[in-house]
């Protein structure tokens, strides 16, 4: 027999969700956007390192964009199913701990790796650990605060992941000026060191410090699971026969999402060695000024963009949480061209840094979209596959797309440029058409929610 659950989109319980006070909940949200600037910061410290790593281990472009892109998504991807499935039933706290004691050790390990198969392995490890934050983040807000705030509840939260962009190039900025990336360094019980390896070891260590910052967080009341806890209808099968119900609005969803992971990972991963190959900048001074611009601008935007979402959904524009990044996205798009095509480095790091605060709700506003179209009972399920599907492969298309237009297209290094340029063309392409076709359907099943409300 069918659960009811399974027969309905409506949660399990109609009774009243219950928040926690906002002290509680915004608490929770501050420290969210500390764990995700320690993880976008074991993820991209890297991007600073990329001609050092490559003179070491003797890596093509495309080499560095499989090390940059899918060594780390697709452990990342893979592992978010089994995290999403735990994230609806156990308690979410925990899943984050262990999330980040498993990253920082394999940010770790990054600097122990002497081999490219030892690069994959360790950058893997990063990428399965990061896997538990975003699903276990999105459910507990999803449970803490109502839908008119989570606009900029998640725009706080996420501004974590693109602020951290910023904090890690700064870092790496210092760190190489102090731990010079090629010259060899002695480390207690370790021995002698390639200073890029004994920077990963410096970053990644303190994460462990970490883990009890995360039990400040109050574990909130879950919505739409039955009082007495079952998790009837809470299945895979569940979630997929919810998205095939509504697919005309989270399939192009979904393809415009990836899209805009892909976009900005491109941009995130080789906008640092363009600087340093092109424009011959010096990698600490290519790493201060690009990192200050990529924390300032989101810093800025995503407060901005998710309080101005929340305004025009409480004034009935119920599409605004796909609309809205759609129109950023065309916003930002000619600043993203200009930055390759204009021959000062500072006036191309400036492009990049209006780009990204244009484009930078992309992170925060399509999610609301997504994880609230489903039962709460799901929602751990829902991002974990957004994870799977969009990030997994918006991070491993960006960086990839941009080393084999240089290697194979253009066969020239010092064309990096035309290579992002021509990237940021095509996703930015499917990041607009396919969000354009979300926005009815979405319409359409705000009302029907609204009617069954």
């Amino acid at each position: 027999m069918k659960s009811e659950a399974a027969e309905h989109d409506e949660p399990l319980v109609a009774t009243a969700p219950v928040y926690p006070s906002p002290v509680a909940a915004w608490s929770a949200v501050a420290i969210m956007f500390l764990l995700a600037v320690l993880a976008i910061l074991d993820r991209s410290i890297m991007t600073l390192l990329v001609e050092p790593i490559q003179a070491d281990l003797k890596l093509s472009d495309t080499a560095m964009g499989f090390i940059l892109g899918i060594a780390l998504a697709v452990p990342n991807g893979l592992m978010s199913l089994p995290v999403g499935w735990a994230v609806d039933r156990y308690p979410r706290r925990a899943i984050i701990a262990i999330g980040v004691g498993v990253w920082s050790l394999g940010t770790a390990a990054t600097g122990l790796a002497s081999s490219v198969a030892g690069l994959f392995v360790a950058r893997g490890v990063i990428g399965a650990g990061e896997a538990s934050l975003a699903p276990a983040q999105q459910s507990m807000l999803s449970d803490m605060f109502p839908m008119k705030q989570l606009g900029l509840a998640f725009s706080i939260t996420n501004m974590g992941w693109k602020a951290g962009t910023g904090v890690s190039l700064l870092i790496a900025a210092s760190l190489v000026s102090f731990f010079p990336p090629s010259e060899l360094i002695d480390v207690p019980l370790v021995g002698r060191l390639a200073g890029w390896k004994v920077i990963f070891l410096a970053v990644g260590l303190p994460g462990f410090l970490f883990i009890p910052l995360i039990y400040l967080m109050r574990e909130p009341v879950r919505h739409g699971v039955s009082a007495a806890g079952d998790h009837a209808g809470s299945g895979y099968r569940d979630y997929f026969a919810f998205f095939a119900r509504h697919r005309r609005f989270l399939l192009p969803h979904h393809i415009g999402f990836m899209s805009f992971v892909a976009l900005f990972a491109s941009v995130n991963a080789w906008m640092p060695s363009f600087l340093v190959r092109v424009h011959h900048m010096p990698a600490a001074t290519a790493g201060g000024w690009l990192g200050t611009a990529m924390l300032f601008s989101p810093l800025i935007g995503m407060p901005l963009h998710g309080a101005l979402a929340d305004y025009f959904y409480r004034r009935g524009v119920t599409d605004i949480h796909v609309r809205y990044p759609m129109v950023t996205a065309l916003l930002g798009f000619p600043f993203g061209v200009a930055a390759f095509l204009v021959t000062d480095p500072y006036w191309s790091i400036a492009m990049i840094a209006i780009f990204v605060f244009f484009i930078a709700c992309y992170t925060s506003l399509p999610l609301v979209a997504a994880i609230t179209s489903f039962p709460g009972r799901l929602r751990g399920k829902a991002s974990s596959f957004i994870i799977l599907v969009c990030s997994t492969g918006g991070i491993a298309l960006g960086p990839l797309t941009v080393g084999r237009l240089t290697d194979v297209v253009f066969e020239d290094p010092g064309k990096l440029g035309y290579s992002m340029m021509c990237t940021m063309v095509i996703f930015t392409f499917f990041v607009v058409a396919p969000f354009a076709f979300a926005l009815g359907p979405l319409r359409a099943f705000k009302r029907q929610e609204a009617a069954q409300a």
